[in-house]
């Protein structure tokens, strides 16, 4: 009797063990995987799903290739606006100000938000979990600021220039204020974002992610908040700006300019010189308007995609739609971001001429030798478009004693629409 009892107490006991190592191997949930799975199995699963796609393999190249293109060719308008004195214009210092922003976010945010993306794990733990996405809203911030800084600057330029005369204090003043608004505005980037895990560590060490400490409701309300502060306000006030800039110049409607006049009376060689003078800068500040229409247009079509899937994320929209398709979703509107950060500088390559040859020149002095330039004296050149007149070969070969006694004996009569209109380039 007692040898029976004990046979049946072994063999419940036996019973118990497995179960209990059955449940420890047991996983409820794994992913999109339902029922009981066993680690083992899960981890194989999370491995699989984390290793990239053949399609995101293409969306890593090409983040590859806007990484170099963004890199190379933001870091070359930095240069060519440092080292080419007559390229120091109000407007070029926005530029380099934006082109800072879109360095920053290639350099810091790209292969982060790539690998993330891709392999829907966080891996740089958790500090640059905060940093990366603060660095991305302060970037974004920081571009449509300065596109809107720009706009604004080239409204009261063209269409009311006596009301607005800009300085160099004026424009850093406007510089560490776009930053400064920047920074507070991605402030809570820094302040609440905290890494989270899709399973237990026990199981996996992937499948980590980035979320703000935050509810639901919050998280929408700052994202519509961003939409709003960084995306439709701005884009407003710059269809107000181009719209008028647009109506001035291609209705030769300038203040300051009356080009139909100038043509009734081109008999003289004077009246002649003045009109090619006048049409020549109004066709100048057409294409510049244009360049930054076409930079203000591509921003727009490039964010506003991620902006939407930063509200969708937080819904219950992408529940119900298979990860990998997400992350497919993700690296696309991501990378026109990026994109936009790259393709700022081939624009002004393809449409401002003074870039162009600038980027050029640079191009060619990692090339061979640059020969030794004669400074000229700053006295005779006291605005950007005196200076911008000669090429820069003219500028290698001029001797300086020559060109001070050519002034001297010919000195130029400039027309009061030019003279007004050099003070406020």
């Amino acid at each position: 009797m007692e040898t029976n009892e004990t046979f049946h107490i072994s063999v419940l006991s036996v019973k118990l063990n497995i179960s209990n190592f059955t449940e420890e191997r047991c996983v409820n949930s794994c992913l999109y995987l339902k029922g009981c799975v066993s680690e083992d199995l899960c981890r194989q699963h999370v491995l699989d799903h984390v290793f990239p796609t053949p399609i995101e393999w293409v969306f890593i190249c090409v983040y590859a290739v806007i990484f170099i293109v963004g890199l190379g060719g933001n870091a070359l308008v930095c240069y060519v606006v440092w080292t080419s004195h007559h390229m120091r214009t109000f407007v070029n210092i926005f530029i380099v100000n934006l082109a800072i922003a879109d360095f920053l976010v290639i350099l810091v945010c790209l292969p982060p938000t790539v690998l993330a993306d891709a392999t829907e794990t966080w891996y740089l733990g958790t500090t640059m979990c905060k940093v990366v996405p603060f660095l991305q809203t302060l970037s974004v911030s920081v571009s449509v600021t300065t596109l809107s800084a720009i706009s604004v600057e080239r409204y009261f330029v063209i269409c009311h220039p006596l009301k607005l005369r800009l300085t160099p204090s004026t424009i850093t003043i406007c510089i560490v204020g776009i930053w400064f608004s920047g920074i507070l505005i991605s402030l809570p980037e820094l302040l609440y974002q905290s890494l989270n895990r899709t399973l237990d560590k026990n199981i996996t060490e992937y499948l980590l992610y980035c979320k703000m400490s935050m509810t639901d409701v919050e998280i929408k309300g700052y994202q519509i908040f961003l939409l709003t502060a960084l995306y439709f306000i701005p884009m407003c006030l710059m269809a107000f700006t181009y719209s008028n800039i647009s109506h001035r110049l291609w209705k030769n409607n300038i203040p300051g300019t009356d080009v139909a006049g100038l043509r009734r009376g081109s008999g003289s060689a004077r009246s002649a010189t003045v009109l090619a003078g006048t049409e020549n800068r109004i066709f100048s500040r057409r294409r510049a308007a244009k360049m930054l229409m076409t930079i203000v247009i591509i921003f727009a079509l490039c964010y506003l995609p991620v902006h939407l899937l930063n509200i969708i994320r937080h819904t219950d929209v992408l529940h119900t739609v298979n990860p990998k398709i997400v992350s497919v979703i993700a690296l696309f509107s991501h990378g026109l971001c990026y994109f936009n950060s790259a393709i700022n500088p081939v624009i002004y390559n393809f449409m401002s001429a003074k870039f162009q040859k600038e980027f050029k020149a640079a191009l060619l002095c990692c090339r061979r030798p640059l020969r030794k330039r004669v400074k000229l004296p700053t006295t005779f050149y006291s605005s950007s478009r005196k200076r911008s007149s000669l090429n820069r070969t003219e500028q290698f070969t001029l001797n300086s004693l020559s060109t001070r006694q050519a002034w001297l004996n010919n000195p130029p009569i400039l027309p009061k629409t030019q003279q007004l209109d050099d003070l406020l380039a």
